[in-house]
């Protein structure tokens, strides 16, 4: 099954010296898959959207889920993290 972006922006590079804020979300929907949200823009402006994803969820996804943050051969910082309903 191929997965389909509703909204994409095209990819961009980011400064390595610069602060972003990455902000995921997923909203259930009755009778229907839920949204996934993912945006990206430079800390303190987020008028600058970087990255704007919104895709739907698999037919018989799981109604609960989780986030998992991964940094692969990079030196970042995870920090301020907050889960709230939407």
């Amino acid at each position: 099954m191929k997965d389909i972006a509703l909204v994409e922006t095209p990819p961009r590079d980011l400064d390595l010296d610069a602060r972003y804020v990455f902000q995921f979300s997923v909203r259930s929907r009755s009778g229907r898959t839920s949204r996934y949200r993912y945006r990206v823009w430079p800390e303190g402006r987020p008028g600058e959207l970087l990255c704007d994803l919104v895709a739907e969820g698999r037919p018989g996804e799981s109604s609960r889920g989780s986030v998992l943050l991964i940094a692969l051969r990079a030196d970042v910082t995870i920090g301020n993290l907050s889960a709230e309903p939407l």
